[in-house]
């Protein structure tokens, strides 16, 4: 049920919208210049700059496109969780080849990512209200990178631990593909659990460690030769200069994760 929208000024910020439902509170504020996505709290989803609306603000967003470094040819990608759809956005306008479907449980965010955060209405961009792992047992399709970005006001969507979840993962990935897994670092436990399960379902797993929200990314692929430093680094400055956006910070943050390994977490976090 959407709330009829009240300007609700609260510490020189507006209330645009709200809605509740079974999924929970979803919420959009204006603030000076930008535009922001909460469920229910003071925790923001994602955000839009409103005099610049395809830039990427937060961190690890901008992480989460060194999906391109590992996977430079990709033509189809699949997104399980949306948001206020800032990767998305951004990859519909500046990579025209590309092919996006999104898979988002909440209708209320679907709702708002059109109405408030300029989600294109394109045949590349193809949005499905739908539980993301119930889409992966019904479906067949593989895709080149695979972003998990799912979170509710609580925290990761439940299930994104589970060993069958990160099999499906691998059978929708096409040949050379890869999957792209934002994770909260503030939880250690979990995200040494979710690292364990993909180390030992991946030939290959970086991680890269964002300092600005505790987050850390995890890309995990199926090859025995995977891209060195030198080669990420040089895939990252034709990105920089093809794409408005500056590739070359990451190669120096992506890490090989090895099970003798799999206490590094807690030191990259320390460092945030």
């Amino acid at each position: 049920m959407a709330i009829p929208i009240q300007m609700k000024f609260l510490h020189n910020e507006r209330r645009l919208y709200e809605s509740r439902s079974r999924w929970g509170v979803v919420q959009v504020y204006e603030k000076r210049d930008r535009r922001e996505l909460r469920f229910g709290n003071n925790v923001v989803q994602s955000a839009q700059s409103l005099a610049a609306p395809h830039t990427l603000l937060f961190e690890y967003i901008r992480a989460m496109m060194s999906g391109l470094l590992v996977c430079p040819k990709a033509r189809h990608m699949l997104h399980l969780g949306l948001g206020a759809g800032s990767l998305p956005r951004f990859i519909h306008r500046y990579c025209p080849d590309v092919r996006q479907r999104i898979i988002e449980i909440n209708p209320s965010v679907i709702e708002v990512a059109y109405r408030f955060f300029d989600l294109p209405v394109s045949s590349r961009l193809l949005v499905s209200e739908s539980e993301g792992r119930e889409y992966l047992d019904a479906n067949q399709d593989t895709y080149d990178l695979i972003f998990v970005d799912a979170f509710t006001a609580e925290g990761a969507s439940d299930g994104l631990d589970a060993p069958g979840f990160i099999r499906s993962l691998d059978r929708h990935l096409s040949r050379g593909g890869w999957v792209v897994n934002n994770i909260w670092g503030s939880d250690l436990d979990y995200l040494n659990r979710i690292a364990r399960l993909m180390i030992s379902k991946f030939t290959t797993l970086f991680s890269i460690p964002v300092r600005s929200h505790a987050n850390v990314i995890l890309i995990g692929g199926q090859t025995m030769n995977p891209p060195q430093a030198s080669l990420l680094m040089k895939r990252a400055v034709k990105l920089s200069e093809r794409l408005p956006m500056d590739f070359t910070v990451w190669p120096r943050r992506m890490k090989p994760y090895r099970p003798e390994r799999n206490e590094m977490a807690p030191k990259l976090i320390a460092k945030a």
